[in-house]
């Protein structure tokens, strides 16, 4: 990581040339692409983050709902994960995503639980947050919001500096660390898992009353082993997990039963 002094004055090249781009006009020619290469990696790069390695800074890390723009390892192991907007999205903005809304800060700190990852950050540069992800509603895991005209402030640069390489090896970033109010993504994907099965069972004794319950649950537990691509007489998932079946009726159950779940995490 550079010295103060030097992080100092890298933070403030970079407020310079954003109030430069400003008085230009050019704000709105900045893609996410060019937000990330232009400002966000050299933010990370005085912090310590080496960005030209692949191990250490890797661009769109795959999760289960699309990929994040930055995931910044050490040892090996994802540490944070970065999701950057252009200068003209404001942080508090909705995008919709298979036809709801979801708040930039619940995308983002649902990238990082996805990962198993601690810590998020969302940054467009204008304005830089820090999310602790395991909390079902992003706002509790809020750890620090700052503008960009604030950067240069001592009591700012050193809560920025937590995301330094240093302080996240020693311990300092995890000191941080907020009361969880959600479980690991395994574990919440198995109580998922256990709901939906629930549901088929439901709809096929519903529309087959005649089908013997062992029939219902023999054929229930096929269908979610094939939907899982578990090939027969090769293993099987548990009797009391699964996803279901790519029917119109599960569909339907399905979206019924996630449009619950979103609606019970965002209350």
């Amino acid at each position: 990581m550079m010295a103060a002094g030097q992080f100092r004055d890298k933070i403030a090249e970079l407020v310079k040339r954003h109030k430069d781009i400003v008085a230009d006009g050019k704000v709105s020619q900045f893609s996410e692409p060019d937000v990330g290469s232009k400002f966000i990696l050299p933010l990370f790069e005085a912090l310590g983050w080496d960005t030209k390695n692949i191990d250490e800074v890797k661009e769109q890390k795959r999760t289960l709902t699309g990929p994040a723009d930055y995931s910044l390892n050490l040892r090996r192991t994802a540490k944070v994960i970065v999701e950057i907007k252009k200068f003209t999205e404001d942080l508090d903005s909705k995008r919709m995503i298979r036809g709801r809304e979801e708040t930039f800060a619940y995308q983002a700190t649902q990238y990082a639980w996805h990962l198993k990852v601690d810590w998020c950050v969302l940054s467009n540069f204008k304005e830089t947050r820090l999310y602790y992800a395991h909390t079902i509603r992003p706002e509790d895991g809020l750890v620090f919001k700052f503008s960009y005209d604030h950067y240069l402030d001592a009591s700012v640069l050193e809560r920025l500096c937590l995301l330094s390489t240093e302080s996240i090896l020693s311990g300092k970033l995890d000191a941080l660390e907020k009361r969880r109010t959600r479980s690991e993504i395994d574990e919440e994907i198995l109580n998922d898992l256990v709901e939906c099965r629930e549901l088929l069972v439901g709809a096929i004794e519903k529309n087959n009353s005649k089908l013997e319950k062992e029939l219902v649950k023999e054929s229930v537990q096929k269908i979610l082993e094939r939907h899982n691509g578990i090939p027969q007489n090769q293993g099987s998932i548990p009797r009391k997990t699964g996803l279901g079946t790519p029917t119109h009726g599960l569909n339907h159950a399905l979206h019924q039963h996630r449009a619950g779940c979103f609606q019970r995490r965002s209350n």
